[in-house]
């Protein structure tokens, strides 16, 4: 699971957004709420042999398809700390795949397979002072029911890394929950 990608995404996405900072000497703030619909959340890996469910792949993702979502940013001269929190309903999917690259990714070579739909919440977050510490991670609470008609599933994932001023990981947990009925 990628924790420093999804980081990045969310300074992108203010960033690209226009919202207005708040001027302070050495120092600025800001959050707004885009609208949430169409926007894939990344998981990165699928839970794949965790719980009593099975997924035919490794690459899962959730689409937001309603919901609020605030992206906040705020940086000073002891560094810059940035996050989004979203809370709606999304669609648990999997991309089809025919392997994988020689990162370990895999290849998507296809349309998504939407597998359930239900309530998301979702929070990432991460930042770093002046000194270069940085920390980072998300947590994601998913209830759905399946697409097919039959069946539910209950994810939670919580990801969390962390540095020391040096760059020593100083923190590195995965945790993650799948009950399927």
């Amino acid at each position: 699971m990628q924790a420093r990608s999804i980081g990045a995404a969310v300074a992108a996405v203010l960033f690209a957004s226009g919202s207005t900072l708040l001027a302070v000497p050495g120092a600025s703030a800001a959050a707004f709420h885009p609208d949430p619909s169409g926007h894939v959340i990344g998981l990165g890996p699928s839970p794949t042999g965790v719980g009593n469910c099975t997924f035919p792949n490794d690459d899962a993702s959730f689409l937001t398809v309603s919901g609020n979502v605030v992206v906040h940013d705020t940086s000073n001269k002891n560094g810059d700390w940035g996050g989004a929190t979203f809370e709606g309903t999304a669609i648990l999917r999997e991309a089809p795949y025919s392997g994988f690259d020689s990162f370990g990714n895999p290849i998507d070579t296809g349309a998504p397979v939407d597998l359930y739909e239900g309530h998301l919440s979702y929070w990432s977050g991460g930042g770093n002072n002046a000194g270069g510490q940085t920390e980072g991670g998300f947590t994601a609470d998913f209830h759905g029911t399946a697409m097919s008609g039959s069946g539910s599933i209950d994810v939670h994932v919580n990801v969390h890394s962390a540095t020391n001023d040096s760059g020593t990981p100083t923190a590195n947990v995965v945790n993650v929950s799948v009950t399927c009925s």
